[in-house]
């Protein structure tokens, strides 16, 4: 005998007055045995189906379809397991292990049913006791309405504050017509409420943010979706609503959503920023390079200012003896010739250290103006030769 008992399930031997614990820990309310294995109604742990032979367990909830985790009576007919439930009669495939629920109809899921009050009638009727006296039914002619209805956006909350009360997210169309919404990189916290419109009672949401969750949410009465510090981007928020069964989806909706980045993220600024600090590169590069053609420009002006003092230096110290050959009597025609070439030289040399001299002082911006009076008669004929040649090349061309 398999006993259901407060504490679990009891294997009892009648013969051998032993039993066997089969399962521990759960509340107990009913057991089917079919094709030598066993289905449990628990208080608060749904539907237990239990492998005589390999001792395993498989439990069935309201996320699985069953109108309330407490089945307190179990029966079989039609091929179906009917529940008991304290939320309504639940419809339960062994096969598909899939539930369902009759929501239309109020006798069935209005009312809680009572432990074990079920009896199967010999014409295949179930009459079952419950919170609101006895419901008889043939479970051939039950059947379930095409659930019907559509996903409503109630209200929408952005960083916390209704949709409605905020000016500057006012969209163009009504609410529930929205089909895009476009935010600011600091409007990242979004609420949506949803309900249900021309649906039946019971229905359940889930919804998934492609772009940002890998699985679907957990399927569930919730009508509110809440999604925060959603990052820079723009993505797709999908939206299901199933019957209370969960074994077929009513309505589906999405709403795209496009967060748009801070100023200092977007393209534009990047590449201004780029060509901003392109710039600053080149010109510090040309600078630097202009630096050092002026600093090899110095160099060379302060090795020619150096080499001309030296020059000078050298050039003075050999005028004076010549200078002083040249007050000699006793010279030779030839040496004395030879003496005034040296000279000569010597005033040419000294006159191309002046000129270098010159040439630093003009370099740094010290040079001085020197001005010299001339016959302009005498640079005429030298020019005039010069112009005509010109003026030839011009007109022959």
């Amino acid at each position: 005998m398999l006993l259901a008992c407060t504490y679990g399930m009891v294997l009892l031997d009648g013969e051998k007055s032993t039993s066997e614990r089969l399962l521990q820990g759960y509340l107990t309310n009913d057991l089917l045995v079919m094709d030598g294995n066993v289905w449990i109604g628990t208080g608060g742990n749904g539907l237990i189906y239990y492998d005589m032979k390999k001792q395993t367990t498989e439990i069935f909830t309201t996320e699985s379809g069953l109108p309330s985790n407490f089945v307190n009576s179990i029966a079989y007919a039609g091929g179906y397991l009917w529940l008991g439930t304290e939320n309504g009669l639940c419809r339960f495939d062994p096969k598909n292990k899939t539930g369902q629920t009759y929501s239309t109809i109020f006798p069935l899921s209005h009312v809680s049913y009572n432990f074990n009050a079920h009896c199967k009638l010999k014409n295949g009727q179930l009459i079952w006791g419950t919170s609101n006296g006895a419901v008889l039914f043939n479970p051939s002619d039950l059947y379930q309405l095409q659930p019907q209805g559509k996903i409503y956006f109630q209200d929408l909350f952005i960083s916390g504050r209704s949709i409605r009360d905020s000016a500057a997210v006012q969209p163009d169309t009504p609410l529930d017509s929205l089909q895009n919404l476009k935010l600011r990189y600091d409007q990242n916290s979004i609420t949506l409420e949803l309900i249900p419109i021309n649906a039946m009672a019971d229905v359940k949401f889930s919804w998934k943010m492609d772009g940002l969750d890998k699985e679907w949410a957990q399927i569930s009465n919730h009508n509110k979706l809440t999604y925060t510090n959603i990052p820079t981007g723009t993505y797709t928020l999908k939206m299901k609503m199933y019957d209370s069964s969960l074994s077929q989806v009513i309505a589906e909706r999405q709403l795209l959503i496009r967060v748009t980045p801070p100023f200092w993220e977007t393209t534009w600024f990047r590449l201004l920023a780029l060509a901003f600090v392109a710039g600053i590169l080149y010109f510090s590069l040309h600078f630097y390079i202009n630096r050092l053609k002026q600093r090899h420009s110095e160099d060379k002006a302060r090795f020619f200012t150096n080499t001309a003092h030296e020059i000078r230096t050298a050039l003075t110290l050999i005028k004076a003896p010549i200078e002083e050959l040249n007050k000699e009597s006793n010279l030779s025609k030839l040496g004395r010739h030879y003496l005034s070439m040296a000279t000569e030289q010597a005033g040419h040399l000294s006159s191309v250290a002046t000129q270098l001299l010159d040439f630093q002082k003009t370099d740094i911006g010290k040079g001085q103006l020197s001005l010299k009076m001339i016959d302009i008669v005498e640079l005429i004929p030298i020019a005039y030769p010069c112009l005509n040649l010109l003026q030839r090349a011009g007109t022959s061309n």
